[in-house]
């Protein structure tokens, strides 16, 4: 697809002038004055606290403890001043603005890295460099953001900065990121037949960015690139399903139309058809599938059922593609919201690029502002994915394998939305830290199968990997039925797991069939409180009927780490069951 396209390449680029510079006045003051005073007063509240430093000792920390977050909320808070700063520079042009900005410029050209600690290595089999060594520059996710930052900021206040301090930009962009790019090979990039992810478009994108706005010149990167985001579309099925969820849709499809974005404005005639092809158009339209109501999605492996608004990307990404549903939903968030929220600091929210796409084109957005319509029935085949909606209730089903990128232990679990809120639930993932992404992975509670709306056999639950799956995988909405005991290694006594999950508009039941002679324990996750009642078990305004299955415990959890609580309230609960070849439950209003 984008090696092709590299054989229709003109000789000459287009110019890409998707916002202006700082020069550019006119175009600036025609900003709204409420959105100028804004932007100006959020820049002015980093005037006078001291700028947050990274040292030595907190990049050591994360080798010593194996914690992300203190050095993650350092490094992205000044990255995010940065952005704040130059914003309201923009608007409101005064000078102590612009010392800030050039005093928080020179301290990010000092970082011994632009890598994260834990991703400090070239190669995922290699282990971790303790030492951040400018010499040696890892290019990462938040390394080439860091690029693509510096190089639209070089690019908009070209005349405003320093002679000195551009050169140093320049300079430094160049050793940590243009030339490693061109003469090094990092994993993300990609070998032939290798199942690529997010960090692929991502770092594709950014670096393509930084060389656009720091040299006016993709051409010299784009066979890399373009063979990078080959494999990565090659990493899909034709559904367009995303593995790693809706929140990480956002760093790899959104990604990839950033990427090629860039390409087919400067190459229009070459990549621009790149965006009626139908994989494409369904990988956009994946986010609007996975949508329930409010700040609700289904959300599978390392995703949180509240991922955050839609923005500017998915906007013109619907565009693009001529998803107006897509455009519409995006549209309807970023009214429905400030312009530049303060988020919670988490994996991003630092690329300069798309805060000044989102100030330039958000009224466009706004003005064509839509919620999707009602939700079809749709079964994603690569990832087992099954989705429904019958009256109030929506359902989500996983009947894949346990390899998907950022993989739980899941295979066969579900997620029941009604009147768009949770009951049944996907917990999600605690703050990343040393273990998440260890061999140690799977000891992590909100990984295992059994804090998931699944069966266990004694002690033993799924396991990871591509031969832990489903079988027998039948589709007839609104039901699903699947036999999910190859989801488990191999069992004494066991040769069949069946579930049937079924819709309806009073409800759902769920029939769970085995010839494991010994009792099932079967887990359901809840948000809402059980109550245990004569016929079975109450969550709130629904009644679960169990049969002839036994209430065996209810565990009260404690929700204290703070990505969970984005999403959850201090409490959440699981429901476990015990019964001898067969469940049969039906949860109905009441």
């Amino acid at each position: 697809m984008y090696q092709e396209a590299l054989k229709n390449l003109p000789k000459k680029q287009a110019a890409y002038r998707p916002f202006p510079r700082f020069e550019e006045r006119e175009v600036w003051e025609r900003l709204s004055e409420q959105r100028k005073e804004r932007l100006a007063e959020r820049g002015r509240k980093n005037l006078q606290d001291p700028l947050p430093e990274i040292s030595r000792a907190l990049w050591d920390d994360y080798f010593l403890s194996g914690r992300r977050a203190p050095f993650e909320a350092v490094y992205f808070a000044r990255r995010k001043i940065l952005n704040r700063l130059v914003l309201a520079y923009c608007v409101t042009p005064e000078e102590p603005l612009l010392k800030r900005i050039e005093e928080l410029t020179e301290s990010l050209l000092r970082e011994g890295s632009w890598c994260l600690p834990p991703h400090h290595r070239f190669s995922e089999n290699e282990p971790l460099m303790r030492v951040p060594d400018p010499q040696k520059p890892v290019i990462d996710l938040f390394a080439a953001e860091t690029g693509a930052q510096l190089a639209v900021l070089h690019y908009l206040l070209n005349e405003e900065l320093p002679e000195a301090l551009l050169a140093a930009i320049e300079k430094e962009i160049k050793q940590r990121i243009l030339k490693p790019y061109l003469n090094n090979y990092y994993w993300w990039m990609g070998k032939e037949g290798e199942k690529l992810m997010n960090w692929t478009p991502w770092c594709t994108q950014n670096v393509l960015l930084t060389a656009y706005f720091l040299t006016g010149d993709i051409a010299p990167y784009l066979p890399k690139a373009c063979k990078s985001l080959d494999g990565f579309v090659r990493s899909y099925g034709d559904d367009g399903c995303c593995d790693e969820g809706v929140q990480y849709y956002r760093k790899a499809a959104l990604a990839l139309w950033g990427a090629t974005e860039l390409m087919a404005s400067i190459y229009p005639e070459a990549f621009s058809p790149i965006f009626s092809e139908p994989k494409i158009k369904n990988m956009a339209h994946y986010i609007i599938r996975m949508y329930i109501a409010g700040p609700w999605y289904f959300n599978f492996a390392d995703c949180s059922a509240k991922p955050g608004p839609c923005g500017i990307e998915e906007y013109l990404f619907g565009l693009r593609t001529g998803d107006a549903e897509l455009s519409g939903k995006a549209g309807a968030d970023l009214k429905n919201r400030e312009l530049f929220p303060d988020e919670t600091l988490d994996i991003g929210g630092i690329n300069l690029w798309s805060e000044l796409l989102t100030l330039f084109y958000a009224e466009d957005a706004i003005a064509q502002a839509a919620e999707p319509g009602p939700k079809e029935d749709f079964y994603f085949p690569s990832t087992g994915i099954f989705l429904c909606e019958r009256g109030i209730y929506n359902l989500a089903v996983k009947a894949g394998d346990n390899a998907d990128s950022h993989n739980h232990n899941d295979t066969g679990s579900f997620i029941l939305f009604a009147e768009g809120e949770p009951l049944f639930i996907d917990v999600g993932v605690e703050t990343y830290s040393a273990k998440t992404f260890s061999a140690e992975r799977y000891e992590i509670w909100t990984m295992r199968s059994s804090w998931h709306n699944l069966p266990a056999f004694g002690a033993v639950e799924q396991k990871p990997g591509p031969s832990f799956r489903a079988k027998n995988i039948e589709i007839d909405f609104p039901e699903i039925t699947m036999d999910i005991a190859d989801a488990y290694p191999p069992i004494e006594g066991l040769s069949f797991y069946q579930r049937r999950i079924a819709l309806s508009e009073e409800g759902m039941r769920l029939e769970d069939t085995t010839d494991y002679p010994e009792e099932v324990s079967l887990s359901l996750m809840s948000v809402l409180r059980p109550v245990r009642e004569e016929e079975g078990i109450r969550f709130g305004r629904y009644q679960l009927d169990t049969g002839a299955a036994e209430l065996s415990d209810i565990d009260a959890i404690a929700i204290e780490d703070p990505r969970l609580r984005r999403a959850w309230p201090a409490r959440l609960y699981r429901t476990r069951l015990r019964f001898k070849k067969q469940a049969v439950l039906t949860l109905r209003k009441i």
